[in-house]
């Protein structure tokens, strides 16, 4: 935290409203900054397409091809949403009977998104023999996973 970050905090904790009855909770944590541009385009250009070009028939078979024959539904598309599925924890709706989805991944912090990589990479390997390159290898030097 800089002086000038501090001095904001202070003005707005001074500048909030007194309520006798209100109880007010003032927190300061780390910002999480969501995933980058880069981070992207590693998921995709890399770790995806590495998935797509390396598949030994987990997603690319006689089934997936008839499946998506004229549907305009690349495979790259279904490894995404599968990978979602598999790593990220389902958010429960509410609406219904239970609906549920996968967080976006443009919607991850960076921690967030490092982890779901390196599962995605550790599974990948273990279950498919497919050897992901990590960003240091791929020339994403800058996204070696350095926590948040």
């Amino acid at each position: 935290m800089n002086e000038q970050v501090r001095g904001n905090a202070m003005r707005a904790v001074q500048a909030a409203a007194i309520d006798g009855d209100a109880i007010l909770v003032v927190r300061i944590e780390p910002e999480e900054k969501q995933r980058t541009k880069r981070q992207n385009r590693y998921l995709w250009g890399v770790v995806y397409k590495h998935l797509v070009d390396n598949d030994p028939g987990y997603f690319v078979n006689e089934e997936t091809e008839r499946l998506l024959h004229g549907r305009g539904i690349a495979v790259t598309e279904i490894v995404h949403e599968f990978c979602k599925a598999q790593f990220l924890p389902p958010v429960d709706l509410g609406i219904g009977g239970g609906m549920r989805i996968t967080k976006s991944t443009a919607k991850l912090n960076r921690q967030e998104f490092n982890d779901y990589v390196e599962n995605i990479r550790r599974w990948a390997a273990e279950s498919l023999q497919v050897f992901i390159p990590d960003p240091y290898a791929a020339g994403y030097e800058d996204l070696v996973w350095r926590g948040r």
